[in-house]
């Protein structure tokens, strides 16, 4: 169950982030090809001869709330998936150690039988 939940989160993420880039490039206006800057912002690269970067300025402030907005969306969502992540390598862990406890306990009463 938490396989599946895993799976399915990743694919939220996954998604949300396809969503964000078809969005993002649908929406911008200015010229060149876009580019994360060191904030993990978009800015556009215009093709001037010394390819200095300028932020584009056509991203209106409702487009940088949408992308702020998707930029926490897919924090969350990874917050999320490390989260079930480690409930699902703890599961594994305890899983592996009933095994063990289980083996024992098989092979103890194989040995009072003999007896």
């Amino acid at each position: 169950e938490l396989a599946e939940k895993a799976k399915k989160e990743n694919y939220l993420l996954k998604s949300s982030i396809i969503q964000f880039k078809q969005d993002f490039h649908k929406n911008q206006n200015a010229a060149g090809s876009s580019s994360l800057n060191s904030k993990g912002r978009y800015s556009s690269a215009l093709n001037t001869s010394r390819g200095d970067c300028f932020p584009a300025e056509k991203v209106s402030a409702s487009e940088n709330l949408k992308i702020m907005r998707l930029e926490r969306e897919i924090e969350n969502l990874k917050k999320k998936n490390t989260n079930l992540e480690e409930k699902w390598n703890n599961l594994k862990e305890v899983a592996k150690k009933r095994l063990k406890e289980g083996e024992k306990l098989s092979s103890n009463s194989n040995n009072t039988h003999h007896q």
